[in-house]
């Protein structure tokens, strides 16, 4: 299967990445408390996009502070 289309987040620097996952979280966590789904589903194909980016660079996460955020 071949990629096509721009990568939003390729260009961001690692911590900016992870900052990035946390806070589309958070997003995630509100958007499901207000029942919108449509909006949910935008919010989630994205975080999805994200994580897709940091499993490609090989970023670990601090395992306390994701149970943190």
């Amino acid at each position: 299967m071949s990629e096509i289309g721009y990568k939003l987040y390729k260009n961001l620097e690692d911590d900016v990445l992870l900052k990035e996952a946390y806070s589309k979280m958070e997003k995630l966590r509100f958007l499901s408390s207000l029942n919108n789904e449509e909006m949910y589903w935008e919010e989630a194909n994205e975080f999805n996009e994200l994580i897709i980016e940091i499993k490609r660079r090989n970023i670990t996460i601090n395992k306390e502070t994701w149970i943190k955020k």
